[in-house]
């Protein structure tokens, strides 16, 4: 009988504080189960800046915000004007003689009209500029590598579209433009005095940016960590497949069971390293669903299996070179790699000194409690481990008959709860380099 899988929820209340830095592939989970959140996170005001643009009150702000703006305030101030040969405005016929009469010149195409000048910059529409800057900047800057598919940014990347839509008002509201907020510092008393205007557009504008004002930043979340919690709440970004977040699972163990000094890395499409940290004169670096940083690839090109004289294979390359021939038909070509490969988990461990790679972790892992799949599984991380190559001399870097090879490789396959003959609910196996197992569990691993 096989064991019980470990649930979503049991994941996330075990994790959650950390996977906070998840902004790949998810949707929008608002129910409520962090207690506390990590703070050894790698730029933690971009993460709650993105944060913050998920809030319900932010998008609807944004939703309403193409009727509300017709409703624009401004000051009005009437001036005088003395005007040559023309009339704009009304005659100030008293101004219009005195002047005249002062300048002595008595050309009846001399006047003095009464203009009203319009003023825009007043506190109300700073406020509500700077906060519209602030969002704008937080789409197009924060967010500009992420996708149009992805579940949670939905509401202003899909249907609706609200982030074309503030960008139209942003540049194009000919009243927006004239509102210059460049020499402006936004105090606390033109917040609180916009807060009480009699118009809705100006109130939600202000409430806004005190929030964003007193929280995302780094005096504000570290002294006022329940509301930052509050808000991770709301808008905690949950990994669309389970498979992806058992991964994440491990990941996280391997990294809380390793380091108390690591530093979280936001994990968006531009990046897939999850954690860092130094120990001695090593850095360890934690990816997710990478090749790493590029010293290893797991690539093999058919032009490297030429001289294979086993007739199989002989044939099996000969079907690729040929497939790859005929696509020319269409827009995508196969490309000439014959196997390639990226790892769930890859961990490097790079002497600080030198930037050499002195250790290689790979982990795969199969979200199952079957031993088939695990098989599986196996079968793959072994073939990770093997045809792992340094980038700068394309050489394998599991090679028994290589005894000098310094870096050392080991494997991790990573599942569930499964009964093995050697023993009950075994959680992973860790492989030497010369491919001696050991059992392990999600509080044993060790990486040194």
């Amino acid at each position: 009988m096989n064991s019980q899988k470990i649930t979503t929820e049991e994941m996330l209340e075990e994790i959650g504080d950390k996977l906070i830095v998840y902004l790949k592939d998810g949707t929008l989970n608002m129910d409520s189960f962090l207690n506390k959140i990590d703070m050894n996170i790698d730029e933690m005001d971009q993460l709650l800046r993105i944060h913050f643009i998920l809030r319900e009150q932010v998008k609807k702000f944004i939703e309403k915000l193409p009727d509300r703006i017709r409703n624009i305030k401004t000051s009005t101030q009437k001036i005088n004007r003395q005007l040559r040969g023309e009339v704009r405005g009304k005659i100030d016929w008293q101004e219009t003689i005195k002047y005249r009469c002062n300048t002595n010149y008595k050309n009846s195409t001399t006047f003095v009209c009464q203009q009203t000048n319009k003023d825009f910059n007043i506190k109300e529409n700073l406020v509500l500029k700077k906060l519209l800057n602030i969002i704008h900047s937080i789409i197009f800057d924060d967010l500009n590598a992420a996708p149009e598919n992805y579940s949670w940014l939905s509401s202003w990347l899909g249907e609706g579209n609200l982030a074309y839509s503030l960008d139209e008002i942003y540049y194009r509201n000919i009243y927006l433009n004239k509102i210059d907020i460049n020499e402006v510092i936004i105090s606390d008393r033109m917040i609180q005095d916009t807060k009480k205007s009699r118009n809705i557009l100006y109130q939600e504008a202000a409430e806004l940016l005190e929030y964003y004002k007193y929280f995302i930043n780094e005096e504000g979340w570290k002294n006022h960590e329940t509301e930052i919690i509050n808000l991770l709440n709301k808008t905690f970004i949950k990994p669309q497949k389970e498979s992806v977040l058992f991964e994440l699972y491990w990941a996280i163990k391997i990294i809380e069971n390793n380091s108390e000094d690591y530093q979280l890395q936001l994990m968006d499409r531009s990046q897939n390293m999850i954690a860092s940290w130094s120990d001695d004169n090593f850095r360890y670096n934690v990816y997710h669903d990478s090749i790493g940083s590029g010293r290893v690839n797991w690539t093999i090109d058919l032009e490297e299996l030429n001289n294979i004289k086993n007739e199989f294979f002989k044939r099996k390359i000969l079907s690729r070179k040929k497939a790859r021939t005929i696509s020319e038909v269409f827009k995508s070509k196969i490309d000439t790699k014959y196997w390639s490969g990226r790892p769930d988990i890859v961990i490097e461990v790079v002497e600080e000194n030198n930037k050499e790679l002195k250790k290689l972790i790979i982990g795969e892992v199969k979200y199952t409690t079957s031993e088939k799949t695990a098989e599986d599984g196996l079968k793959e991380l072994l073939d990770y481990i093997f045809l792992a190559k340094k980038v700068d001399d394309d050489k394998y870097i599991y090679n028994n008959l290589q005894e000098n090879n310094n870096i050392e490789i080991t494997g991790l396959l990573l599942f569930d709860n499964i009964n093995l003959e050697q023993g009950p609910n075994v959680r992973g196996l860790q492989l030497t380099k010369n491919i001696v197992w050991n059992i392990i569990s999600s509080d044993q691993i060790k990486i040194d």
